[in-house]
C-alpha cells in the first residue's frame, strides 16, 4: 500500500536536503527548506523569482539536488501535512484542506487520490496501526 511507503518517501527527500550534505547546491536547500516550512502551502514561483532562476532551470537543479521537481516536493509535503491535520479527532475534511493549503476539499480529493489512491473519507475509515498513519489493511 502507498501509505506504507509514504514515511520512508518523506524520509528519503529529506536526507536528500541535509544542510552538511557536501555538494548540494545552497539555491536548492534554500528552496528546498522554504518549501518544507511551509508545509508546500505557499506558490512556487515566488521562490524561483527571488532565486533569480528560469523555470527550467529551477526544475532542472531540484531535480538533479532532491530527486524531483519543486511542485512534487510541495505536493509531498502539503500531502504529509493533510495526513496529520486527519488524525486529529473531529476533524473536518472541508478544514483540513484549507489549513494544509489546498484551494478546496475537492482539490485536496483530487490529490488524496493521486498520492494514495484513497479519498480522504476511505483513509479515516481505512484500519490503521495504532498512533500510526500506516494502513493495518488494505481498504
Amino acid at each position: 500500500m502507498l501509505l506504507l511507503a509514504f514515511p520512508f518517501a518523506v524520509a528519503w527527500l529529506a536526507a536528500r536536503i541535509l544542510p552538511d550534505r557536501s555538494g548540494l547546491d545552497a539555491t536548492a536547500h534554500r528552496i528546498a527548506r522554504r518549501i518544507a516550512a511551509t508545509a508546500g502551502s505557499r506558490p512556487v514561483g515566488p521562490l524561483r523569482v527571488d532565486a533569480g532562476l528560469s523555470d527550467a532551470r529551477l526544475v532542472g537543479l531540484f531535480r538533479e539536488q532532491v530527486g524531483v521537481t519543486p511542485k512534487c516536493y510541495a505536493r509531498i509535503h502539503r500531502f504529509a501535512h493533510a495526513l496529520s491535520l486527519l488524525s486529529r479527532p473531529g476533524a473536518s475534511l472541508a478544514g483540513v484542506a484549507l489549513e494544509a493549503g489546498y484551494y478546496d476539499q475537492p482539490h485536496m480529493n483530487a490529490e488524496f487520490r493521486r498520492m494514495a489512491r484513497l479519498t480522504p473519507g476511505e483513509f479515516l475509515a481505512a484500519r490503521r496501526f495504532p498512533n500510526s498513519l500506516s494502513l493495518a489493511e488494505p481498504v
